[in-house]
């Protein structure tokens, strides 16, 4: 029995255990290594207080709005070629490898010499350096990660998260403990760098070598792949960056702390779409190589999960958000309220972006995207330079929001030309149960019924609201895992 076990957690056999195996790995590896990020935030947020943790956001997202010139999708690239077991795919990686370190070694010039320019807070200077590495060795530990994606090995990437950010929240704790200060800085580069370490002896059989592979024949076709994710990692930085480096023109470090803790808390929830699309890439290239008609139904039933997990997510989140940021990071963030709600309607509409994306991209139609990141991000800019200056952080919010809407109409319908699919008929039911759920919430809100009860609560009324009102999704969930036997 112990052998059939570690065999299906360890061994991929079929492509339906595969899967199970790998969303297993990806949501232990995110979840716990989130986790771990997330209680080194909550604790340097609270001893830090507003002001320092604010210094401390800013600077990083400031490092990051100039790491997109290295994000390039090339791991994307490696997915596919791998998936589609193409026979230049050692030249693809030596390549790709090769173009990524370029590009690194640029974004952290860059971040150096021109992110000191654009910013009235000259204490960033500093943090920033240390900063700087903690983004390159990230970016190349991710790039690195993309190879266990191809192989669909998860569990070898759920090991690298969970050692690197636990290391990152041990060496962070101990040092705001001890050393109670932005320098905590350097102990989150220690861990970083050690994941990165670990990272490189996994796949050392992959990497030794691997500049005798380098074509320079495929330096065009990689870039030609890789331009329009150039485009798409500035929107995404944009969306996420952009509205703290404009605070930090008119606002206070002050101010930037509260709106971070916020969208920190946020971000935590994007494990929920990264799992989906990380799992679902391999499966999506492999029925669109194939020309597999059940490209629709795939599709429409994953739309129909994201919906299913951040819906309820999501309306729970903005009933209840006062009292969840009270409960984490203490009153003096009080204010960040408003801020976290406005975050959370961003979710429902970003989340099923993601999904969407890798569809466009696997269908090789993403340069067709580019417009529409250019108008988001253009969007975004002129919404902050209207709003920050007279509402503040919560301008910042409002103003990611609306580009959000705008952006998600936008990609929807691009998707659509390339295969219409339906999202409405499948989550009519998800959307009931949401509504009966978020009802049931409030009264326990205005009851004054203890916040994780009420949330304990909630979650398992809309399970079984699933269940009475027979959501299809539930007999899909049903149906992956009724071949698993262990016995």
């Amino acid at each position: 029995m112990l052998e059939q076990i570690r065999s299906f957690f360890l061994v991929n056999s079929s492509v339906r255990q595969t899967f199970i195996k790998n969303t297993f790995w990806l949501f232990v590896g995110e979840v716990v290594s989130r986790f771990f990020k997330m209680v080194l935030v909550i604790y340097a947020a609270r001893i830090l207080g507003t002001a320092e943790w604010g210094l401390f956001a800013y600077t990083f997202g400031l490092a990051s709005f100039f790491i997109i010139f290295s994000d390039l999708g090339l791991g994307n690239l490696i997915i596919r070629e791998f998936t589609e077991k193409s026979q230049k795919k050692l030249e693809y990686l030596a390549t790709t490898f090769v173009i990524k370190l370029i590009f690194s070694i640029v974004s952290f010039i860059l971040i150096l010499t021109v992110a000191p320019l654009i910013t009235k807070i000259s204490e960033i200077e500093n943090t920033l350096f240390v900063i700087s590495f903690i983004l390159l060795s990230d970016s190349l530990r991710e790039f690195c990660l993309a190879i266990n994606r191809a192989l669909e090995k998860m569990e070898r990437e759920a090991f690298i998260r969970i050692f690197t950010n636990f290391l990152i929240s041990i060496f962070g704790i101990f040092v705001l403990f001890k050393f109670p200060s932005v320098n905590f800085s350097y102990a989150y580069l220690a861990g970083s760098l050690c994941g990165l370490i670990a990272t490189l002896y996994i796949l050392r059989n992959y990497l030794y070598n691997i500049f005798n592979h380098f074509s320079r024949e495929l330096i065009v076709p990689v870039l030609s792949f890789a331009w329009p994710f150039l485009i798409f990692g500035g929107l995404g930085i944009i969306m996420s960056n952009t509205d703290i480096i404009m605070l930090g023109w008119w606002n206070t470090a002050n101010d930037i702390g509260l709106y971070s803790v916020a969208q920190r808390l946020v971000q935590f929830l994007y494990v929920i779409p990264s799992l989906l699309s990380f799992v679902i890439l391999p499966p999506l290239s492999k029925l669109v190589s194939e020309n597999s008609l059940n490209i629709k139904n795939f599709l429409e039933k994953m739309l129909a999960l994201v919906f299913a997990l951040i819906l309820p997510i999501a309306t729970g989140g903005i009933i209840l958000a006062r009292d969840i940021v009270i409960s984490v990071f203490g009153e003096p963030y009080e204010t960040s309220t408003l801020v976290f709600q406005l975050l959370l309607t961003i979710t429902v509409m970003a989340f099923p972006l993601l999904i969407i994306n890798n569809f466009i991209m696997v269908k090789n139609q993403h340069k067709k995207f580019v417009k529409y990141s250019i108008a988001g991000a253009i969007l975004n800019i002129v919404l902050n330079l209207l709003l920050i200056p007279k509402f503040g952080i919560y301008g910042a919010a409002a103003g990611t929001a609306i580009s959000t809407f705008v952006i998600r109409i936008l990609v929807l319908s691009l998707a659509k030309k390339i295969i219409p699919f339906a999202i409405f008929p499948s989550i009519k039911k998800i959307i009931l149960a949401t509504i009966l759920m978020g009802f049931a919430t409030y009264v326990g809100k205005y009851f004054n019924i203890n916040l994780f009860v009420n949330i304990s609560f909630s979650m398992l009324l809309f399970l079984y609201m699933l269940y009475i009102l027979k959501e299809p999704l539930l007999d899909e969930i049903k149906s992956v895992f009724r071949p698993v036997n262990f016995s």
